[in-house]
C-alpha cells in the first residue's frame, strides 16, 4: 500500500513540475474594449522558482511593460500593472490556455491568451485609422 502511494505521489509531482515549466514563454491574447481590440502579448519568464513577466501591446507600439508580482501556478495566472490594470485567469489542464478577466478604469474585459499568435483585430487602431484618414 505504502509502494503504491508514493508511487502516486511522485507521479502527481512530476506532472505538477512539468505544468509549472510549461507555463513559460510567449502568450498572445486580444483585448476586445467598446470601441477598439488591442492584441496583448505576455512574455513569461520563471527565475528560481518565480514568475516575472513584461507585456506588449504591439498595435499601440507600446513594448516591454514590465509585470511585477505575477502569480503563477499550474492552474492560474493574476497580476497587476500600472494604470489601474489587473487581469486574473485560469489556467487550462494542457496549459495552452489562460482565460480570464482583464480590469482597467474602462470596465472588465474577457481575454484568452493562447501560446500561437492571433491574427490582427478587426477593430484595431491600423483599420480605425485607415477608415478615418480617408481622403475622398
Amino acid at each position: 500500500m505504502k509502494k503504491h502511494f508514493l508511487s502516486a505521489f511522485v507521479s502527481l509531482f512530476l506532472i505538477a513540475s512539468s505544468l509549472a515549466q510549461d507555463l513559460s514563454g510567449t502568450w498572445h491574447g486580444m483585448l476586445d474594449m467598446p470601441i477598439i481590440s488591442v492584441s496583448v502579448q505576455l512574455t513569461v519568464t520563471e527565475t528560481d522558482s518565480t514568475y516575472t513577466g513584461s507585456i506588449d501591446l504591439p498595435d499601440l507600439e507600446v513594448n516591454g511593460i514590465p509585470v511585477p508580482g505575477l502569480q503563477l501556478d499550474a492552474s492560474s495566472m493574476a497580476f497587476k500593472i500600472g494604470g489601474g490594470n489587473s487581469f486574473e485567469g485560469k489556467v487550462t489542464a494542457d496549459c495552452q490556455n489562460i482565460t480570464g478577466i482583464w480590469k482597467n478604469q474602462d470596465g472588465t474585459f474577457l481575454v484568452n491568451f493562447v501560446r500561437t499568435p492571433l491574427d490582427p483585430p478587426t477593430r484595431s487602431l491600423e483599420t480605425l485609422r485607415a477608415t478615418y484618414d480617408k481622403k475622398e
